[in-house]
């Protein structure tokens, strides 16, 4: 997109840029895309989007607080991050149990001081489609 005469150029990367950009392009052009030092927590960080997502985060310099329920695995990765360039902490929890989601927030808290954002990307298994599942299953 142009930027008018006169007018400076958008600070970040692809800020005001059409919703068709991904955030894969955008990290080929700028791998920070501003969460350099922001600590964000992955549920769902075992496997699939959820390790994925926690890769791509660290290596944009974020902290990154990894929780599943899988706590080897979640070593496993943390140190795979470390390897890379990234700074990671395990935090292993079941996000359907309250206990341990508290537990995980305060070692996430006490290695970063804050948590910026969440990316929560656990997953659930469902015994039929999702539109077919009683609310209740859902809750």
């Amino acid at each position: 997109m142009p930027t008018p005469e006169g007018a400076s150029a958008p600070t970040k990367p692809y800020a005001g840029a059409p919703s068709s950009v991904s955030v894969f392009d955008a990290l080929d052009e700028d791998p920070r895309l501003g969460l350099a030092n922001d600590t964000i927590w992955v549920t769902g960080a075992s496997s699939g989007i959820g390790e994925q997502t926690a890769r791509l985060l660290g290596s944009a310099d974020a902290r990154v607080v990894l929780s599943a329920r899988s706590e080897d695995r979640l070593a496993e990765l943390a140190e795979e991050v470390r390897e890379a360039g990234g700074r990671a902490l395990a935090a292993p929890a079941d996000v359907t149990e309250a206990d341990e989601i508290d537990a995980a927030i305060a070692q996430a808290r006490q290695w970063a001081g804050a948590i910026d954002h969440v990316a929560h990307v656990a997953g659930y298994p469902l015994d039929e489609r999702l539109w077919d599942s009683p609310l209740h299953e859902l809750d």
